[in-house]
């Protein structure tokens, strides 16, 4: 089958003649004229700034300034971001660290359960083998009980 040939599944229904009239109105009114607006504006401050260009030298610093002030300004805001940034994480570790000292303890105490419970598990784990040495060494050396230690090693 010939894709051209295929009917189109995705039929696009009539348009509301009021709802669209309402919605050409919006975008003129929320969108083509702010833009329209903004545009003048840069064109105003474009064709004064090369106005002022062409006039003496003394007001030609005065532009220069203003430019530079211009270029600086962008700069100014990214360093306000990082500023409140810097700010925000500052306030979030004063929490974390006044939340830190109750949370640590109870941190810590399940440590200390969790070493008693190894604790005591090691010590059933090894008893048997610490029981049967010592009575092995015991009898092994069942006729020096009760005799100084000699120096024979």
């Amino acid at each position: 089958m010939i894709t051209m040939d295929a009917p189109n599944k995705f039929l696009v229904p009539a348009r509301n003649p009021l709802t669209h009239a309402k919605h050409r109105r919006e975008v003129f009114w929320q969108i083509i004229l702010p833009m329209a607006i903004g545009i003048l504006l840069v064109v105003m401050v474009v064709a004064v700034i090369i106005f002022s260009g062409t006039t003496t030298t003394s007001d030609l610093s005065r532009w220069a300034d203003v430019s530079m002030i211009w270029l600086i300004l962008p700069s100014l805001f990214i360093a306000l971001l990082f500023l409140i940034i810097l700010i925000a994480i500052t306030y979030l570790i004063t929490v974390v660290l006044r939340m830190t000292p109750r949370y640590a303890r109870i941190v810590q105490l399940y440590f200390e359960i969790g070493k008693i419970k190894v604790s005591h598990i090691s010590n059933q784990i090894t008893e048997p083998f610490i029981k049967t040495r010592s009575t092995w060494a015991a009898f092994r050396h069942a006729g020096r009980l009760g005799k100084p230690p000699s120096d024979d090693h």
